[in-house]
């Protein structure tokens, strides 16, 4: 009788660990498919301002895109604008070498309360140390960085 109450005691376990893992998937799919989204038709306007090359440009975006994944759920990012050189108001307000700004439109899925009647046009201020990462700082309306 012992193996036979070992054995349902194996399999009652080993039921117990397979349900932690559907259910497991189940929330980190629901949690990472609940998120914000850029759109498949996403634009980048490099603007005119020569300060950041397009590759610098491009990293920036990068970590924006990245960020507006993790923080805007219900929306989607259509498209950015890179809206030149902020490393003043970065240096003056962060203590950072390098900032820049972007403007940009999104849209909102039907279901998003928290953004609901909030504008489409947005405006994005990212920071670095001279050659680092790109760090999102602020986010907001549509406005003009200064």
């Amino acid at each position: 009788m012992k193996g036979a109450t070992k054995g349902k005691v194996i399999r009652m376990a080993a039921l117990a660990t397979a349900l932690v893992w559907i259910f497991l998937a189940l929330f980190l799919s629901y949690r990472y498919n609940n998120r914000g989204a850029v759109s498949p038709d996403f634009t980048l306007d490099y603007g005119t301002d020569t300060s950041y090359t397009q590759e610098e440009i491009d990293a920036a975006a990068k970590e924006l895109k990245k960020d507006f994944k993790r923080s805007y759920t219900g929306c989607t990012l259509e498209s950015l604008c890179y809206s030149g050189d902020q490393s003043e108001q970065a240096q003056q307000h962060y203590g950072t070498a390098q900032g820049i700004g972007f403007l940009g439109s999104c849209s909102y899925d039907a279901d998003c309360d928290d953004y609901s009647g909030a504008p489409t046009e947005w405006s994005w201020f990212l920071i670095r140390d001279e050659g680092g990462e790109w760090q999102v700082i602020d986010a907001g309306p549509k406005y003009e960085w200064g």
